[in-house]
């Protein structure tokens, strides 16, 4: 199971200036700080890290922490 604090973790590592403190769960990517190309590099981090591939057309389904964590556990390999 993927948990929150793991993909924190994660987009702070893939996002450069990212205050952890900052990252609610219920908060978009957009709230977050992210701009559609750190979301995606984020969800290719998510596919790399726990070999997840999200498809272009579930990205949308993707949209916070909490969106992103209930997709990878639905769909996890």
């Amino acid at each position: 199971m993927i948990t929150m604090q793991e993909l924190k973790q994660l987009m702070t590592d893939v996002v450069k200036g990212l205050d952890l403190t900052h990252i609610d769960g219920e908060k978009t990517f957009t709230d977050v700080g992210l701009d559609s190309l750190d979301h995606v590099a984020f969800l290719l981090a998510v596919d790399e890290k726990y070999g997840v591939n999200i498809p272009d057309e579930d990205i949308n389904l993707c949209y916070s922490l909490d969106s992103t964590v209930t997709y990878l556990n639905k769909n996890e390999a």
